[in-house]
């Protein structure tokens, strides 16, 4: 049985969806952007916590993320090595 099928041409809207942002409550992370040029697109202060808080793009922070994440990595390896050591005992 051959059944044939029917092509209909289907109208398409154009529907604008709201773009991907990142929002940063950690003040050392916001300044790290920053300080790498990374300019948010609004910042403002939490009216419960009172925290201050940065929306940035999401395009626009997944390279600096990356960056941040390593420097993180890198330091707390520093400071367990040190702690290893006896260097930094946290007094």
């Amino acid at each position: 049985m051959n059944e044939s099928i029917n092509e209909e041409k289907v109208e398409t809207k154009t529907i604008t969806t709201k773009e991907k942002v990142t929002y940063l409550y950690n003040i050392l992370q916001i300044n790290y952007y920053l300080s790498h040029g990374i300019c948010p697109k609004q910042i403002g202060i939490n009216s419960i916590t009172k925290r201050v808080w940065a929306e940035f793009s999401w395009e626009g922070t997944t390279e600096i993320f990356g960056k941040w994440c390593a420097r993180k990595k890198e330091n707390n390896t520093l400071n367990n090595n040190l702690k290893k050591e006896g260097i930094n005992d946290g007094k």
